[in-house]
């Protein structure tokens, strides 16, 4: 399985699953049409990062199944899990459009979820991407 090294905080190190629409691309077409949203949801990664989600619910939430989501304040969202050595999954990024996080994008988020843990409990190991500009994450999934 391929993961992109996202950054590494004094708490946590993200990772994202490349996967589909991947997290890392997501990001960065989100950048190119709404610098603010992008803005506001690169800070929250930033800030799960550094401390840890908060337990704001306009910043992020608990979507079950030991999913979260990072929130901007209109539509992008970054859904997310935990694993072990304060290792951060981006499992899935959308743009939400009602009230409700839609079932398909939670669904799409646990099957990566599910994928990755029998990948780590197979022992197959992870391919991990970086930027050259990046140091080597001091975590490993």
């Amino acid at each position: 399985m391929k993961l992109e090294f996202l950054l590494e905080g004094s708490a946590f190190t993200l990772y994202a699953i490349v996967q589909g629409e991947n997290v890392a691309e997501y990001l960065e077409e989100l950048e190119q049409r709404n610098v603010q949203a992008h803005d506001q949801i690169a800070r929250r990664l930033l800030q799960l990062a550094e401390r840890g989600s908060s337990r704001k619910k306009d910043e992020f939430n608990d979507l079950g199944h030991e999913l979260y989501e990072a929130k901007a304040k209109k539509g992008p969202r970054v859904i997310f899990f935990y694993d072990d050595n304060r290792v951060v999954i981006c499992a899935h990024a959308f743009d939400k459009q009602g009230q409700k996080t839609p079932k398909r994008e939670i669904e799409t988020a646990m099957s990566r979820k599910r994928s990755y843990f029998s990948c780590k409990e197979a022992g197959l190991g992870f391919e991990i991407h970086r930027d050259e500009k990046q140091a080597e994450p001091r975590r490993q999934p």
